[in-house]
């Protein structure tokens, strides 16, 4: 058969149509296409379950019994025995603070030498610096 010449034909395409649904048995009719409205059921709160609790016994810290307790005792003892060299002293000066006046606000302060970016006479405090403006 030609599509093209059933599509020519609608007796024909009929015939066909007519065909196929004598196959089909009678139990297998078309479904119907309208569908109730389903509501939801409302759920109704469980109780949730609660852990037991064990009787009261004693805890016995198990940690004690395992070897990892003991271990970083060895390592400082390795370490003394590899050291080559003593630890460097520490000879970082001092911080020296130093005393100035917020260019906003007049209010002065002592402040580090590391927070002083600009100069003495640019400096502006913490009050000033987050105000608007």
């Amino acid at each position: 058969m030609d599509i093209n010449k059933l599509k020519q034909d609608p007796e024909k395409i009929q015939q066909l149509i007519d065909l196929l649904g004598s196959l089909l048995s009678d139990t297998e009719q078309e479904p119907e296409t309208t569908q109730k409205k389903r509501t939801k059921k409302k759920a109704t709160k469980k109780p949730r379950a609660t852990r037991k609790k064990p009787d009261k016994q004693e805890s016995t810290n198990k940690f004690l019994d395992m070897p990892e307790m003991n271990m970083h005792k060895e390592d400082s003892k390795i370490d003394e025995k590899l050291q080559q060299f003593p630890p460097t002293p520490r000879s970082r000066p001092s911080v020296e603070s130093i005393s100035v006046r917020c260019r906003i606000c007049g209010r002065e302060e002592n402040i580090s030498q590391g927070l002083l970016f600009e100069g003495a006479n640019r400096y502006k405090c913490n009050k000033c610096s987050t105000q608007s403006g």
